[in-house]
């Protein structure tokens, strides 16, 4: 019969390579998400970042750069615009690649903030309009993709209403943008 002493080691040695196990799998599935994700720098080439995961239309554009004629204020509006650019694209690319939807909220939060650096750099109507559609197509990505988990039970009924609810936001937007174009023609 075993002691305690030998029960409570074989009991902490087991937990111990529990805790092992569990950090090596933590280590393997972040350093791939921590990951450079392309060989290319945006810093100093200003070409989109290139994935196999491939971006929303909406985010693989290149980003801004200042001109001559922009004042202060511009410059600080498509560097703003670059920040968020960035932080969505990364932001995506780890989420790709984890296969995860528990942070819907910081999916959502940092496309909002690419489409609200966005708009106010947009120079005309049919600017808007296009980036609107390219936001608009990747909401309408997102929400099949929801819609495919749910029904395959990967997902709740929140999740799916989430995609829902962002879809048609941008789906609004894109739908003011087109009405004030139209009004504009018309003065």
């Amino acid at each position: 019969m075993k002691s305690p002493q030998d029960t409570a080691r074989y009991q902490f040695s087991r937990t111990l390579l529990g805790v092992r196990i569990a950090c090596l799998l933590a280590v393997c599935v972040t350093l791939p998400a921590s990951a450079e994700v392309s060989g290319q720098d945006t810093r100093t080439s200003g070409a989109p970042v290139k994935t196999e995961l491939g971006l929303p239309a909406f985010l693989s554009g290149k980003p801004l750069r200042e001109e001559a004629g922009d004042d202060a204020a511009r410059k600080r509006l498509k560097s703003r615009y670059n920040a968020a650019l960035s932080e969505a694209r990364h932001f995506y690319i780890r989420r790709q690649r984890a296969d995860t939807v528990d942070d819907q909220d910081e999916l959502y939060a940092s496309w909002q903030r690419v489409v609200r650096a966005r708009l106010p750099l947009c120079r005309n109507p049919e600017e808007k309009i296009e980036f609107l559609t390219a936001f608009h197509e990747a909401t309408r990505t997102v929400a099949r993709t929801e819609e495919a988990r749910y029904n395959a039970a990967r997902s709740d009924i929140g999740g799916l209403k989430r995609a829902e609810f962002e879809r048609l936001d941008a789906e609004i937007q894109l739908l003011r943008a087109q009405l004030e174009a139209e009004q504009a023609k018309r003065k």
